[in-house]
């Protein structure tokens, strides 16, 4: 059996390695002097033989030191450095769980992941005939709230005359628990929070599938969105939904009706992406006012606080 410890100490105070009991012993990597020792005797008798001290030195002449996240996103490219390297070195790193590439020669290494899972880097560095190792453990992860690939949703009226709307989305089963917070807003910009989606539907070839089915509050344009919370408290936002709940017209709607102050337009039809120009006029047929809309504009609001009552 081997055993490790420092010389001029009494061998019971030296640690046992295991799984040494074998002619050969092959240390590995060390990182510090060491030095090791045989003990040997005929099972269960007497005392222990002891054999000669080896000496194992580890100098400081290279440094091996990984500079690089822990948290790396899956299928995005990561680049580690390896950081105080001493004039002429020889640099090697060794990547493992499938990245892409998984050896790399020089200081610098940028590698993809296509698995998510906890993964190992491994840097050598040599100088002169010595060599020093460092290790990074590092997890694969495509959490919406840490990496660049964001929740995508839908949106699908699924009952016009109740205004009902299904908002759906998708989630690798292997993710995490996640909280979904569905929102919705009139205006495009002023969300609020509907209700909170833990649970999917459906599980099917390992993806979460999941709907939340939402009465709204208004006929016209409404917006949704899901905010996206892990168990760290770190969030991030799907893309935001368009949704026409059609009132009498397909073409817009102007609201309220009648109206004191802020009239709001929305327009349904993009016109074939063209600017459009509105005219007011009164039930007499005098024109009132001309506003050019410009293609990209879904929805603006008039003052109408200037204008005489009347239709």
């Amino acid at each position: 059996m081997f055993t490790n410890g420092f010389p001029n100490t009494p061998i019971h105070t030296w640690t046992p390695i295991p799984d040494s009991n074998s002619p050969t012993y092959d240390a590995g990597p060390l990182f510090f002097t060491t030095y090791f020792a045989r003990c040997a005797r005929v099972e269960e008798c007497g005392p222990f033989l002891e054999s000669n001290i080896i000496v194992v030195e580890v100098g400081d002449e290279t440094e091996a030191i990984i500079n690089g996240p822990s948290l790396v996103c899956w299928n995005e490219p990561t680049t580690f450095v390896a950081e105080a390297l001493a004039p002429f070195s020889q640099v090697t790193w060794n990547f493992s769980g499938g990245a892409t590439p998984s050896t790399v020669n020089g200081p610098e290494a940028t590698v993809t992941w296509s698995n998510v899972g906890v993964f190992e880097v491994e840097l050598i560095v040599t100088v002169d005939g010595c060599t020093a190792y460092d290790y990074k453990t590092i997890s694969i992860t495509t959490l919406p709230t840490i990496c660049g690939q964001g929740l995508v949703i839908d949106s699908e009226v699924t009952n016009p005359e109740a205004g009902q709307i299904m908002v759906s989305w998708e989630m690798n089963a292997n993710v995490p628990d996640l909280n979904y917070h569905v929102e919705h807003s009139a205006d495009g910009v002023n969300f609020e929070r509907l209700a909170t989606v833990t649970d999917p539907i459906n599980t099917l070839n390992g993806i979460h599938y999941f709907e939340f089915y939402s009465e709204a509050p208004k006929r016209g344009l409404n917006y949704y969105r899901v905010q996206v919370e892990d168990e760290q408290d770190n969030t991030a936002y799907s893309n935001i939904e368009e949704v026409v709940l059609y009132n009498e017209s397909k073409i817009a709607m102007l609201y309220p009706n009648p109206v004191e102050d802020v009239l709001t337009l929305e327009l349904f039809d993009t016109f074939d992406e063209q600017d459009v120009t509105l005219e007011i006029f009164s039930v007499s047929g005098k024109q009132m006012a001309t506003v050019e809309v410009d293609a990209q504009q879904r929805r603006m609001q008039l003052d109408f606080y200037a204008y005489p009552a009347g239709v």
